[in-house]
């Protein structure tokens, strides 16, 4: 595998990291402890 493919599948996997949590945003706090939790990008 390339470099260029390999940044292609963590931004895939990123968007639908970023969708979740938007989703625990709407149900609670919750998301709040895994973003503090979770590496800067």
């Amino acid at each position: 595998m390339t470099i260029f493919s390999i940044f292609n599948l963590l931004s895939v996997f990123l968007r639908i990291y970023y969708r979740k949590i938007e989703l625990w945003n709407k149900n609670g706090k919750r998301s709040l402890s895994l973003v503090q939790r979770s590496p800067d990008f």
